[in-house]
């Protein structure tokens, strides 16, 4: 009878083992691609930023439209917009949680997310 318990807490011990095996790799997978992720989103809102600046020398001199600017702006909201939610997705991806010790809260829908998406947008647009 004791040796069936000691088998029957051996192999629930190795597939206990199994299971945090693939919970670490899958952990370090999500985190390798947060990471990228936000590296990329990064990238991207450095070109923006020299592509506005151009632009704004351009409309400044008066070879194109002020539209121009406020394009390029928007297309900078959008991309400060990828780049807060890299951020946000790599420190979930570390388990860095807030002060508070609880987990973040879960994502908003994607319909209050983009809503939530053009505020920010036209408050960043305005800003340029």
């Amino acid at each position: 009878m004791a040796e069936a318990g000691r088998d029957r807490t051996s192999a629930t011990l190795a597939a206990r083992r199994s299971e945090l095996r693939l919970m670490v790799a899958g952990a370090f997978v999500s985190l390798q691609e947060a990471e990228a992720l936000e590296r990329l989103a990064g990238q991207k809102l450095e070109t923006i930023e020299s592509f506005r600046r151009a632009v704004g020398r351009r409309v400044d001199a008066g070879k194109v439209s002020p539209i121009e600017r406020e394009k390029v702006g928007s297309d900078a909201g959008g991309a400060l917009i990828e780049a807060q939610d890299a951020r946000q997705r790599t420190t979930l991806a570390r388990g860095d949680w807030p002060a508070s010790g609880h987990a973040p809260m879960h994502r908003t829908s994607p319909r209050s997310a983009g809503r939530l998406a053009r505020k920010q947008r036209c408050r960043i647009a305005r800003s340029f």
